[in-house]
């Protein structure tokens, strides 16, 4: 859990929050700075919750997040409650493989609630993010699109999750290396994760430290070890096939 919260500094001058009174001014940050906050912006919050730690009475409280519903700022269902904004100002790199594991562990966690698909098609349509376990979205017409649809969405999600494991992977392998903004160097070079990976490998073998793998990565020139298995080779190629 994080335990801090960005409070972009032009919300002092959004017109919509100025206009809020004070109450309800305090209870908007509250939402997104609270220490039950997550980094989607959805999750769940009783009405006794906020009034303890915000002192504010509950029809101040139900007041404010009916206002808030209304003009789409943040929205409250059932006890749970999702800060629209919150994902958009918190997410530094959405495309980060931490990031997106992050993300994926906190919806994992969240159950198949109304509130939860709303959100889901707004960050998509909004921001491109799709979450792996997403189908929520896709209409179906017919038991033969159904289960076509179900199998080849269950193929991409296990690509994308294979994917981003071994991104994952590959920013704490040269993190581990001693390597410093890992996940920029993944974002910016040519290679493949597993690339990475096998540089960083050549890399402890023959005593080069990390701002040798930083030059080659830069530059675009994947290492591997010479014993290194025609399996990993494939992978490293993006031509690995699961057996």
């Amino acid at each position: 859990m994080a335990t801090f919260r960005q409070i972009h500094i032009k919300i002092w001058k959004d017109g919509w929050f100025l206009d809020l009174p004070s109450d309800h001014k305090l209870l908007f940050i509250y939402l997104f700075s609270n220490e039950r906050a997550n980094l989607f912006g959805l999750y769940d919050l009783p009405i006794k919750v906020i009034c303890f730690e915000t002192d504010l009475d509950a029809d101040t409280v139900t007041d404010g997040l009916a206002r808030f519903a209304d003009e789409g700022k943040a929205f409250y269902e059932g006890g749970w409650v999702w800060v629209r904004s919150l994902l958009t100002y918190n997410a530094q790199n959405l495309s980060s493989p931490k990031t997106q594991a992050h993300l994926k562990n906190t919806l994992d966690g969240i159950p198949d609630i109304p509130l939860k698909a709303r959100a889901l098609a707004y960050y998509r349509d909004k921001m491109g993010y799709v979450y792996p376990s997403d189908t929520h979205a896709i209409p179906i017409l017919q038991e033969q699109e159904q289960e076509q649809e179900q199998t080849t969405g269950t193929e991409q999600e296990q690509h994308q999750q294979q994917e981003m494991d071994v991104a994952v992977d590959a920013v704490h392998v040269m993190e581990a290396h001693g390597m410093r903004n890992a996940e920029t160097v993944l974002r910016e070079t040519a290679l493949s994760p597993a690339q990475l990976i096998d540089t960083v490998r050549y890399a402890e073998a023959n005593g080069l430290k990390a701002g040798w793998v930083r030059t080659e990565a830069r530059e675009n020139r994947a290492h591997s070890l010479p014993d290194e298995s025609a399996r990993r080779r494939r992978f490293a190629q993006g031509e690995y096939v699961q057996s």
